[in-house]
């Protein structure tokens, strides 16, 4: 879960648009109590972050830190060139 979990979020922050609480719940990752357990272990082992909205202050988005963001936008490369390829296969 924490790798579907981190794959949503660090997603959605590269196309700069970061989640908040209520649209991961939307990704039906798992139910709302173990996202946000999930979501307090990661914040705790300092893989994300959890910021102010930048429109709407009320509410909170999550990123993920610089450092292990390095890692997921090689991921997220290796996963955009395999979809990109899918595509043009089927």
């Amino acid at each position: 879960m924490d790798r579907d979990l981190l794959i949503a979020i660090g997603y959605a922050q590269e196309m700069g648009q970061p989640l908040n609480f209520k649209q991961l719940v939307l990704q039906e990752i798992g139910a709302s109590t173990t996202l946000q357990r999930r979501l307090n272990r990661l914040l705790q082992l300092g893989v994300l972050e959890k910021s102010n909205h930048a429109a709407d202050r009320r509410s909170s988005v999550y990123t993920i830190v610089t450092p292990y963001l390095k890692i997921f936008r090689r991921y997220a490369l290796a996963m955009n060139a395999a979809e990109s390829t899918a595509r043009t296969i089927g």
